[in-house]
């Protein structure tokens, strides 16, 4: 398969007979060049080759691609507290170039999975929905806490990844206040999580008050924000001095207070 790099928009695929290929119509450019055997049904490991090219005026021969064993990556899911149900869905994307199928990882009743013929490759991890009141506590790469990184496959021949799931949320209650008064109903909150990137929106009750449960443990960065019912489209995005940082642990129950932003101070700040 050649597919673009980032920048490119278009991608062609061609079979490979007695191992010569050959690609027609290219455009210029930037392009991955992949391929992956299929040793899994003849009982082998399968084999992939990456390599990039740059396409220019003139026809380009000769391209060697070399085949060697794909990246194997083994995982764990752990769950502390009640085991769920069932297991979230884990699948595993390149974070470059287009159309490329997605890995996804098959887990067992005890939560491992193995997921092998990986490319050398940045790819992005992409956990389903887990069921309440299970949360996705922390992931963990090679030992290390990465949280939203991407998975760099390109340095190693094999890779371990623990996901570690918790019912031991915690609650964060609060009162968004507009010139020192406890707002009214419908304001929009939004806490995000630093580490994992996740949001947790909710809004604000008949008394300005406001309440997260089964949150994972960590930083999260609070807005509330009213626009007024006469802004049509996005709204600039706050900086870090309109955001208040709340720092929450494992298994509490925590309290804010939150300054309403407004338009008007959204766009003062812009300047």
């Amino acid at each position: 398969m050649l597919r673009p790099g980032r920048w490119r928009l278009s991608a062609r695929s061609t079979s490979v007979s007695a191992g010569d290929f050959s690609f027609d119509g290219v455009s210029p450019g930037t392009y991955i060049l992949e391929t992956k055997s299929t040793g899994e049904a003849e009982g082998r490991p399968p084999l992939v080759g990456r390599q990039i090219i740059s396409v220019g005026s003139r026809d380009l021969n000769g391209v060697v691609v070399d085949l060697r064993p794909g990246i194997e990556l083994s995982g764990n899911v752990i769950a502390e507290g009640t085991p769920p149900s069932a297991w979230p869905q884990i699948t595993l994307t390149p974070t470059e170039g287009l159309d490329y199928p997605t890995d996804f990882a098959m887990i067992d009743g005890n939560g491992r999975f193995t997921v092998a013929g990986l490319e050398p490759a940045p790819y992005r991890l992409n956990i389903g929905s887990v069921r309440l009141p299970m949360f996705v506590k922390a992931i963990r790469f090679n030992g290390r806490e990465i949280g939203n990184e991407e998975i760099d496959l390109a340095s190693a021949q094999t890779g371990s990844l623990e996901i570690v799931i918790s019912d031991n949320g915690s609650s964060l209650t609060g009162v968004v206040n507009d010139s020192a008064k406890p707002v009214g109903p419908g304001i929009v909150v939004t806490a995000h999580h630093r580490t994992l990137w996740q949001n947790r929106v909710t809004q604000t009750d008949e008394s300005g008050r406001f309440t997260f449960t089964n949150l994972p443990p960590g930083e999260y960065l609070m807005t509330a924000m009213d626009t007024g019912t006469g802004f049509f489209g996005p709204a600039p995005v706050p900086s870090e001095k309109l955001v208040k940082a709340v720092t929450v642990g494992e298994g509490v129950s925590a309290t804010t207070e939150l300054q309403l932003i407004t338009l008007d101070s959204l766009q003062a700040d812009a300047r």
